[in-house]
């Protein structure tokens, strides 16, 4: 987890007011409504593990 991207992302929520870093595994529809409602959240990032293939890449994944 000591990526660059994660590092930015991380730098630029510490300039947020207030920001959560949630972790979850389930449904992805399910959870992200889920916890969209009960954070009240005005944003949510969504991220991927990287390897993308090139269709996941222009037709975008779950992620996307």
């Amino acid at each position: 987890m000591s990526s660059p991207l994660l590092k930015g992302i991380i730098n630029a929520a510490r300039e947020c007011r207030k920001y959560h870093i949630i972790v979850v595994a389930g449904d992805i529809f399910s959870e992200i409504l889920t916890h969209a409602e009960s954070q009240k959240a005005d944003m949510i990032i969504v991220g991927t593990h990287g390897q993308q293939t090139q269709g996941e890449i222009v037709l975008g994944s779950i992620s996307e």
